[in-house]
């Protein structure tokens, strides 16, 4: 354990084990509650606890750790630049990460720094930062060994980018040295410093087609596949000589002929968009009924399925 909670405290229970101790407080209680209510934490020693921890303001010489019950410390203000005067800042080095830019290592290990610090824009700035500043970088090879057995336990698959935000957050580490992609997940789990942006492109090849005539003629037969105007012509046909026969137009006319009137006047219901017969007989009226509601179905998907198409065309170009 690198840094237990406290099992007491003289004449409270607040801050003994890793729970949201300030979840009823009255800060946390407003409409507006700061990020750190809900976070656990707890009490410790400050000589055996060798994670990140801080000095209570509201009770003399007691200690505080939220890295030791897994949570980020948001809790205590580090954003003046004077408490840093004379501090020891703990860092670790991402190895060749950012480009031109970044930070780079003669003999890099698995993603850190492990034989120097490297060079580089980032580096010299870093140095730079504690000389105008004041403080000491205490150069941590790696990832500590703490921080691995509790990232892995959640994500066996974490990323050393990952892993040290993780540790940063948690406390581990004062400063991770790399350059990053701002993930959702990274961002919740450290604060980072943003030095530059670079943006994103997206290229791809650009392929010039030339339009022909067939292609123009093309586009009124696009909504329907090939399948489904062979399905429609084909119901069409055989509907309309199913009429024909019940009318006896197959008695009066060569059969060739009756079937060449019959696809007549099926491409002219299709064209049309309604039947094309004048049935007398009961039966053939309610076949040219049947007739009419199957094109006024096939009408009605067409237009819908020609307008998305259309709007679709028109927003790729």
């Amino acid at each position: 354990v690198e840094c237990p909670c406290k099992q007491e405290m003289p004449s409270t229970n607040y801050g003994i084990g890793c729970q949201k101790h300030d979840l009823n407080s009255t800060r946390c209680k407003g409409g507006n509650p700061p990020s750190w209510c809900s976070d656990m934490w707890c009490y410790v020693e400050e000589d055996s606890c060798t994670v990140y921890k801080a000095i209570s303001n509201s009770r003399t010489g007691a200690w505080y750790s939220y890295a030791t019950c897994g949570s980020q410390d948001r809790y205590t203000p580090e954003t003046d630049a004077s408490s840093l005067v004379g501090a020891t800042v703990r860092v670790s080095y991402l190895a060749n990460s950012g480009g031109w830019k970044g930070n780079f290592c003669d003999k890099p290990g698995p993603a850190f720094c492990q034989q120097d610090v490297g060079s580089g824009p980032l580096q010299t700035f870093m140095q730079s930062l504690a000389v105008s500043v004041g403080f000491q970088l205490e150069w941590v090879k790696g990832i500590p060994p703490a921080v691995k057995e509790l990232a892995t336990a959640t994500n066996p698959d974490m990323l050393p980018f990952d892993m040290c935000a993780h540790a940063t957050g948690m406390g581990f580490l004062d400063l991770c040295i790399g350059v990053f992609v701002e993930t959702p997940k990274r961002t919740e789990s450290s604060k980072f410093i943003t030095l530059w942006h670079e943006p994103v492109y997206l290229v791809a090849h650009a392929r010039k087609h030339k339009t022909t005539l067939g292609d123009h003629l093309a586009i009124p037969f696009e909504p329907f596949d090939e399948g489904l105007w062979a399905m429609i012509l084909i119901v069409v046909i055989l509907v309309s000589c199913l009429i024909m026969l019940l009318e006896g137009d197959f008695r009066n006319q060569r059969p060739v002929h009756a079937v060449g009137m019959a696809s007549y006047k099926a491409a002219k219901s299709m064209v049309s968009g309604s039947s094309a017969f004048e049935p007398k007989t009961r039966a053939g009226r309610i076949a040219a009924l049947g007739l009419g509601f199957f094109l006024l179905l096939s009408v009605s998907g067409y237009t819908a399925n020609l307008a998305s198409f259309l709007a679709l065309k028109k927003t790729k170009s």
